[in-house]
Order: structure tokens, then C-alpha cells, then sequence
């Protein structure tokens, strides 16, 4: 569900979609952009207003998933640890897909920080 659409995602390792699209290139395969689609899944959705898209690991941000896995914590809005100055440092460190290095720092100077282990800010090419 999104706030605009509704449907179905189908998520797969890259090295799983590159196998099945030679398996059935009818069912798997790419668009002119690169982008992974699966026509049959796209028609069926379309039949009851819903989208259809297949998702590929190549497109994760491993970095961030990381990042988002640690503040947990911080970012559950039911969780007792969770006070409210830690909840919106949490949400402003990870409120883009990258973080300077300099923004972490200034933030854990601040009374806002969480007094917690650092977070991880290597980014990937």
C-alpha cells in the first residue's frame, strides 16, 4: 500500500531474476531503462486498479539498511528506549539517503543525540 496506489511488489536477488528471465523471458525481463518488469503480473494487476512491480536486490541501499537496522531503537515509536530527543536525531540522520559525516558529529554534540555507539556513514559508489 502507498498513500497513492496500491499492489504488488516482487522482490528477488538480481542473480534470481537473471536466471529466470532466461528460464521464461516471457514472464521476466528488462525495459529499455534496465528496469525489471514481469508483463503477465503487471496485466493481472492492472485488472483490478493495482500496480505491479518487480524489485531486484541491485537496488538496496545497503548502507542505509544498515544504518536503519541500528537505530531501531530509536526510530520504534512504541518502544520504551526510545525517548523523544533520540527518536527525532534517529529521524534526521536518516531522513536523506546520505548523511556528511559533519552532520553526525555536530548532532552528537547536541542534547538531541542518543548516547549510543556511532552510526555507520560509509556510503557506497
Amino acid at each position: 500500500m502507498r498513500r497513492t496506489a496500491a499492489g504488488w511488489e516482487e522482490c528477488k536477488t538480481e542473480e534470481e531474476l537473471e536466471r529466470l528471465s532466461e528460464k521464461s523471458p516471457n514472464r521476466y525481463s528488462r525495459d529499455e531503462k534496465g528496469t525489471w518488469r514481469c508483463p503477465p503480473g503487471e496485466s493481472h494487476a492492472r485488472q483490478f486498479g493495482l500496480y505491479y512491480r518487480v524489485r531486484s536486490s541491485k537496488e538496496i541501499n545497503w548502507v542505509m539498511q544498515r544504518n536503519l537496522h541500528f537505530l531501531e531503537d530509536y526510530l520504534c515509536t512504541d518502544s520504551n528506549q526510545a525517548d523523544r530527543n533520540g527518536r527525532e536525531w534517529g529521524l534526521a540522520m536518516v531522513s536523506t539517503e546520505w548523511c556528511p559525516l559533519s552532520r553526525v558529529s555536530a548532532c552528537s554534540s547536541s542534547s538531541a543525540a542518543p548516547q549510543r555507539a556511532s552510526v555507520v556513514t560509509t556510503s557506497t559508489p
